[in-house]
């Protein structure tokens, strides 16, 4: 789960039937519903982040999957079932385990999985592959930031 650094008790769970939500406090409870979910994944969410600075910062979020890819959603979409962006296969037919946004650059998004390696994305152009690829563990990665 990720609380958003823009909206105060909103955050993000994602769940192991490939969903991920989006929970607004509301007086009494939490404002979620299945017609609210965020569709795509074909196996568990992993993680979970709001993007943290530049454009659309606010309606943006990223989710990585056991499936090996990760999305990138635009919540003022109207599908929630197509996501603006996706990576079928980011880390070589692999689980990925985690992600986290750069704090500085909107744009970047950093992915583990379990090859070992992490990687850095330029989601402007993710068709080039990753901007850095980072081979130097032997073991899953499970975290990031």
């Amino acid at each position: 789960m990720d609380f958003s650094p823009h909206d105060t008790g909103k955050f993000l769970s994602g769940g192991n039937d490939g969903l991920t939500m989006i929970w607004e406090p509301v007086p009494g409870g939490w404002n979620v519903g299945s017609e609210s979910a965020f569709q795509g994944h074909e196996s568990s969410i992993e993680d979970v982040q709001w993007k943290r600075t530049g454009a659309g910062a606010a309606s943006t979020f990223a989710a990585c999957s056991s499936d090996g890819s990760y999305r990138v959603w635009d919540v003022r979409e109207t599908s929630r079932k197509k996501s603006a962006l996706h990576v079928p296969d980011a880390h070589n037919g692999t689980d990925v385990n985690v992600l986290s946004w750069s704090p500085l650059v909107g744009e970047l998004l950093v992915t583990g999985g379990d090859d070992g390696a992490f990687k850095i994305w330029d989601t402007r152009n993710v068709k080039a592959g990753p901007m850095a690829n980072f081979l130097w563990h032997r073991k899953p990665i499970t975290s990031v930031d």
